[in-house]
């Protein structure tokens, strides 16, 4: 009875026990255990990359064609787009009329747009790109695309971004640097844009302007005036030789200025107009029946130049050996400059005009 009991009560305290499952996989006898990785593939066949590419079709570095080329510059990333409009410079530089007579109207319209770019890089190759078109492309071929090249610029001058606004300088010296001066005879349209670059209009008047400060650039505002200013000075002899149908003005009397520290300028006309009111100088009236032209324009720049001077001129002046001298740092030595350089091209420009009263006196 005792051991029938212990055996009983043994299975029992067994059936208890926390049984494991065991697995139902059956394993592979060792040395079979081997993943087949074998797999079969179809190749697939595009007829028109096997195409060996004609030998007379202009190609990069990379053996792209001037189609390759253009859809790269559309990409969305910038290294692609970078490296697309350098390769297009080089192909145009070496075959230029094989890509004028077919692709010239894409290759402009796909460049300049580049000039509003979010990256710099992008943007300084779109420049070199521009450069190289000018240069190698016939100006009669070229001209029908000017304005496209110039509706790009005046965006970049006009663009929210500061950084693109900076680079459009860049884009401009590309048509500066020019011998023709096509230029020129879009001036009503870009002097505007130019002018804004550092003025923007009085918001209780139309016409006035007034400077605006370069804020949120590494650049000061007086060293970007610098710059805008130094471009004008070169497209304003652009304009003056443009300019070829005028009627030219008499001289009038002058004085024979005399040795001395200062130089001074005498004018007979100003005594007649000191208790007047200048077109020059006096300020503009807003009136709509007025054209946006070129002599508006100067009317409405004129006294921005005085303001750019006054803002880096030296309040006090300095005595040495006896004699009083205003001391003038590098900066507002080069805002001198400008301002004069731009006063006496304008002063040459309408001085052979029936203007020069009109504007002068």
């Amino acid at each position: 009875m005792g051991k029938n009991h212990r055996h009983k009560k043994n299975i029992k305290a067994d059936k208890a026990k926390v049984k494991l499952k065991r697995s139902k996989t059956k394993f592979l006898p060792k040395g079979q255990n081997v993943t087949n990785t074998a797999f079969n593939i179809k190749p697939i066949i595009l007829p028109e990359q096997l195409r060996a590419k004609e030998s007379d079709i202009p190609l990069s570095r990379r053996k792209l064609d001037a189609k390759d080329l253009l859809a790269r510059l559309k990409h969305y990333n910038e290294n692609i787009r970078h490296s697309a409009c350098e390769e297009l410079a080089e192909i145009f530089r070496i075959h230029t009329k094989e890509l004028v007579s077919q692709h010239l109207a894409q290759i402009v319209v796909s460049i300049s747009s580049l000039m509003q770019d979010k990256e710099r890089k992008v943007r300084k190759a779109a420049v070199k790109a521009v450069n190289v078109i000018l240069e190698v492309t016939e100006e009669d071929k070229l001209q029908p695309f000017y304005n496209c090249f110039l509706t790009n610029l005046k965006c970049a001058m006009t663009n929210i971004d500061r950084n693109i606004q900076e680079d459009s300088l860049f884009f401009l010296d590309c048509f500066l640097k020019q011998k023709n001066d096509l230029i020129a005879s879009y001036r009503d349209n870009i002097l505007p844009e130019v002018f804004s670059l550092f003025s923007k209009l009085q918001s209780n008047s139309g016409v006035e302007r007034k400077l605006t400060l370069n804020l949120g650039s590494k650049m000061t505002s007086v060293t970007w005036r610098i710059n805008i200013m130094s471009r004008l000075l070169q497209l304003l002899p652009k304009v003056d030789s443009d300019n070829t149908n005028r009627d030219t003005v008499s001289y009038k009397n002058y004085h024979q200025a005399t040795y001395s520290h200062t130089f001074p300028i005498y004018k007979s006309e100003f005594g007649k107009v000191l208790g007047t009111t200048s077109e020059f100088f006096g300020p503009l009236q807003s009136n709509t029946d007025i054209p946006n032209t070129f002599s508006f324009q100067v009317m409405a720049f004129v006294p921005l130049l005085f303001e750019t001077f006054i803002e880096v001129s030296p309040d006090k002046k300095a005595v040495k050996n006896g004699d009083e001298y205003t001391p003038l740092n590098g900066e507002a030595v080069a805002v001198l400059t400008c301002v004069m350089s731009t006063l006496y091209l304008l002063w040459k420009y309408y001085s052979k005009t029936k203007e020069y009263n009109n504007l002068f006196f």
